[in-house]
C-alpha cells in the first residue's frame, strides 16, 4: 500500500539560512527573557551582602562613623565595634531601650529604668540624668540637643515628649497620652509615634503642630538627615511616607510582620525597612519596591549608615548585612529598561515567527497540510480533548507551579517571596543533601545491578522449564508475594535486622559467631549495607514479569535454529536472549533510575536516614523539608534537581542505546 506524501512535491524548498536566523532570534529572545527575569525579579534596586557576625544578641544599635557601631545587647551590655572588632565594652544595670548619636560623635543611651546617659567612643560617661519612667525613643538635634519619649509602662497614659538643650536642660515637655514607640527630628520638629497609630509633630516650644492617624499601631519612625523625607512603619508591615505637613504621600504594605526599624536615605532617594521576621526591604522615594529579601531567621533590630553609602542591617542574633542602596537613584531608568526588555522580547518573537514562515517552504506546506487533516478529523480530536485538558490541568500545570515555587521561599512562617535561584545555590551548601547524593549514587548502582540480574536469571530459568505445569507453579510462586503490601515487607526486614530478636543475629548465634552480631541498621559501618541487602534474593516482580513476557515474544523458530547450529545455552543467552530482550531491559533500567533517585520510603522506615547521614538520600531531605520544616520552596528545588538527574540519565540511556541506530534505519 502506498501512502500519499505529507508534502506535495511542488512545494518550495526550505531556506536553511532563514531557518537558522529564526532559531538565532528565538535563542536571543529566550536569553533576553531569562536575563530580565534574573535582573528584575528581585527588584534589583539594592543588593545584600553578609558581613561578619557579632558575638552578641542585639537589641538596638547606632553608627558612630562608617567603621564604628555601638550596640546594646540582651545581656545588658553596651559594646563598641570598630571594623568588626570589639573596642570597648560596658556592663549596664538595665536593658537599653533607645540609642542615638549626637553631631559631636558622642552618643546617648536611654535605659528601661529611665536613666539617660551620654558616652564617648571609649564608653567614658558624660552628661546624664534619671527620669521616673522608661525611655522609649531618642533623637539628636543638629545643635546637639536631645528629644526623647518617656512613660511608665505599656498600659499607662503618662507618656510625653521631652526636649533638651545640649547642656541637658529641659526646654519643653508635651503629653501624648498613649505609649510612644519612637521619636525623630524632622524640619526642626520632634516627630513622635504611639500605639494608637498617631504620628505627630511638636515644635521647639512644645506645641503640637499636626497629628496624623495611621490605620495600625506604629512601631518605627525615621527622618532623613537632610529633612528630605519622613517615614513611619506599623505592626502589620505597612510603610508610609509623610509630607512636612503630616499628609500621607504614599503607603505600601510590605509584609505581614512588624516593621521594627527604618532608615531614611538622604535626598529623598528612598527608605530601607527591617522586619521582625528578618526581611529587609528597600523602596525608592516614590514608594516602588526595589529590593526585598528575607536575610535571616531573626528580627532586624537596627539600620545604620555604613561605608560607601551602604546601610548596615543588624539582626537580633548578631548577624550583619550590608545593603547597597546606591542604585536606588537609578530606579526610574531601571524601570524604563525593564519596559524596553519586554518590547525587545516581543520584537524578537515576531521576527522569529516571520523568519520561520519565510524560510520554511516544505515545512510550511507540511504544517498547512497537517492543519487541514486535523480539521477534517476534528470530531476525533474533540473526543480526546477532555483527557488532554485533564492531563494538562492535573499533571503539567502542577509541575509548572512547582517549578515556580522552587524559585521562591514559600513556607508557612512568612509570606512567599521570589528569590530566583537561591534555593538551588543553598543546595550546594546543604551538608545533609550532599551526603545524600553520595548514598543515592551507591543505591542507584546497586539497584540497577539487582533489577537487571536476579529477575532476568529467574525469568530465564522458569522459561526453559520443559513441564508447563511446573512452569506455571514456579511462575505463580514468584508472583504470589506481590499481594503483600510493600510496607509490610519493609517492616518484616526491619525485624530481620533487629539487634535483639532479629533473624540475622539469631542465625549468627546459632552458628557460633555471636561476636559478629551487630545493630545492623544502627551502626555507621553496616547501615547502608543492610539497606542494600534488604529484599534478598531481590526478585523484583515487575522486572521478572517484564523479562518473562519478553522471552515469550521471541520466536521459537529462532531458538530452534540456534539449537540446530549447536549453540550452547550461554551462547544463546548473549546472542539471542539479550538482543531480543533489549526493549525490556531499557524499560526496567528506566524504572530503576526513577525508583533509586526518587524513592525513600524504604530508608525512611528502616533507618530514617541514620545513623547520622549514613543512609540519608536527597528524596528524604525533600520529604523532611515538606513535612518537618514546611520549606516548600526548597523542597520543590530539590525535586526539580532530582527530576533533572533522571532526565539526564534517561537521555544518556537513549543516546547510548545500541539498537537506536538500527531502529532509525528501519524507520527510514
Amino acid at each position: 500500500m502506498t501512502r500519499r506524501p505529507l508534502v506535495p512535491g511542488t512545494s518550495a524548498p526550505n531556506r536553511p539560512a532563514l531557518l537558522w536566523a529564526a532559531l538565532l532570534t528565538l535563542a536571543l529572545a529566550i536569553g533576553v527573557g531569562v536575563a530580565s527575569l534574573l535582573v528584575f525579579s528581585a527588584k534589583g534596586g539594592a543588593t545584600l551582602t553578609p558581613q561578619p557576625a557579632l558575638d552578641q544578641r542585639v537589641v538596638v544599635g547606632a553608627a558612630l562613623d562608617d567603621h564604628t557601631v555601638v550596640v546594646g545587647s540582651v545581656t545588658n551590655e553596651l559594646v563598641v565595634w570598630e571594623n568588626g572588632q570589639r573596642s570597648a565594652t560596658l556592663p549596664l544595670a538595665f536593658l537599653v531601650g533607645a540609642l542615638t548619636v549626637k553631631p559631636d560623635g558622642q552618643f546617648v543611651v536611654g535605659l528601661v529604668n529611665g536613666q539617660v546617659q551620654t558616652y564617648d567612643q571609649a564608653l567614658t560617661p558624660g552628661l546624664g540624668w534619671k527620669l521616673p519612667g522608661r525611655i522609649t525613643g531618642l533623637a539628636a538635634r543638629s545643635d546637639g540637643g536631645l528629644v526623647l519619649t518617656t512613660g511608665s509602662g505599656p498600659a499607662a497614659h503618662d507618656f510625653a515628649v521631652q526636649q533638651y538643650d545640649p547642656a541637658g536642660t529641659l526646654l519643653a515637655e508635651t503629653p501624648v497620652d498613649f505609649p510612644t514607640r519612637g521619636v525623630a527630628v524632622f524640619g526642626g520638629q520632634a516627630i513622635f509615634i504611639n500605639t494608637k497609630g498617631e504620628v505627630g509633630a511638636i515644635d521647639a516650644a512644645g506645641q503640637q503642630v499636626w497629628t496624623t492617624n495611621a490605620p495600625q499601631s506604629l512601631l518605627s519612625v525615621a527622618a532623613a538627615a537632610d529633612d528630605s523625607a519622613l517615614y513611619v512603619g506599623d505592626e502589620r508591615g505597612g510603610l508610609t511616607r509623610l509630607a512636612p505637613d503630616g499628609s500621607v504621600v504614599w503607603t505600601q504594605t510590605l509584609t505581614e510582620y512588624e516593621l521594627d526599624v527604618l532608615y531614611a536615605l538622604p535626598g529623598g532617594a528612598g527608605v530601607v525597612a527591617g522586619a521582625r521576621d528578618g526581611s529587609i526591604f528597600a523602596l525608592d522615594g516614590d514608594g516602588e519596591l526595589q529590593f526585598s529579601q528575607r536575610a535571616v531567621d531573626a528580627g532586624i533590630k537596627a539600620l545604620v549608615p555604613a561605608q560607601s553609602g551602604n546601610v548596615l542591617a543588624l539582626a537580633n542574633n548578631g548577624d550583619q548585612f550590608a545593603v547597597n542602596v546606591a542604585t536606588l537613584q537609578f530606579a526610574p531608568a531601571r524601570q524604563a529598561w525593564q519596559v524596553a526588555s519586554y518590547i525587545a522580547i516581543g520584537v524578537l518573537v515576531l521576527a522569529t515567527i516571520g523568519l520561520a514562515l519565510a524560510g520554511g517552504g516544505r515545512t510550511s506546506a507540511a504544517t498547512g497540510l497537517l492543519a487541514r487533516r486535523v480539521y477534517r478529523a476534528r470530531l476525533s480530536y474533540l473526543f480526546i480533548a477532555p483527557a488532554i485538558i485533564l492531563m494538562l490541568v492535573f499533571t503539567y500545570w502542577p509541575a509548572l507551579m512547582a517549578f515556580y515555587v522552587s524559585l521562591t521561599d514559600f513556607n508557612l512562617s512568612s509570606p512567599m517571596e521570589f528569590i530566583g535561584l537561591r534555593n538551588f545555590e543553598n543546595m550546594l551548601r546543604d551538608t545533609y543533601l550532599l551526603a545524600g547524593v553520595k548514598n543515592m549514587v551507591i543505591l542507584l548502582l546497586t539497584n540497577v545491578a539487582k533489577q537487571l540480574t536476579i529477575p532476568l536469571l529467574v525469568a530465564e530459568l522458569i522459561f526453559w522449564i520443559r513441564s508447563e505445569v511446573l512452569k506455571y507453579w514456579f511462575r505463580t510462586a514468584f508472583v504470589l508475594p506481590a499481594i503483600v503490601p510493600g510496607i509490610v515487607a519493609i517492616l518484616l526486614w526491619k525485624t530481620i535486622w533487629a539487634p535483639n530478636i532479629g533473624l540475622v543475629n539469631q542465625i549468627l548465634q546459632l552458628v557460633g559467631q555471636a561476636q559478629m552480631q551487630r545493630a545492623w541498621l544502627g551502626e555507621d559501618a553496616t547501615a547502608l549495607l543492610a539497606v542494600i541487602l534488604t529484599g534478598f534474593p531481590w526478585v523484583d516482580i515487575f522486572a521478572f514479569l517484564v523479562f518473562f513476557g519478553g522471552l515469550l515474544t521471541i520466536s521459537g523458530e529462532v531458538f530452534d535454529a540456534a539449537a540446530v547450529d549447536g549453540a550452547s545455552p550461554l551462547r544463546r543467552f548473549f546472542a539471542i536472549d539479550i538482543p531480543g530482550l533489549w526493549p525490556q531491559i531499557m524499560l526496567v533500567l528506566f524504572f530503576a533510575f526513577i525508583g533509586s533517585i526518587q524513592g525513600f520510603e524504604g530508608i525512611f522506615v528502616l533507618t530514617g536516614g541514620g545513623p547520622g547521614t549514613v543512609t540519608y538520600v536527597p528524596a528524604l531531605e525533600m520529604y523532611v523539608m515538606i513535612s518537618k520544616t514546611a520549606k516548600f520552596g526548597y523542597a520543590s528545588a530539590i525535586g526539580f534537581a532530582l527530576a533533572a538527574i533522571i532526565a539526564v540519565l534517561v537521555f544518556l540511556r537513549f543516546r547510548l542505546d545500541p539498537q537506536r541506530g538500527e531502529q532509525e534505519g528501519t524507520l527510514a
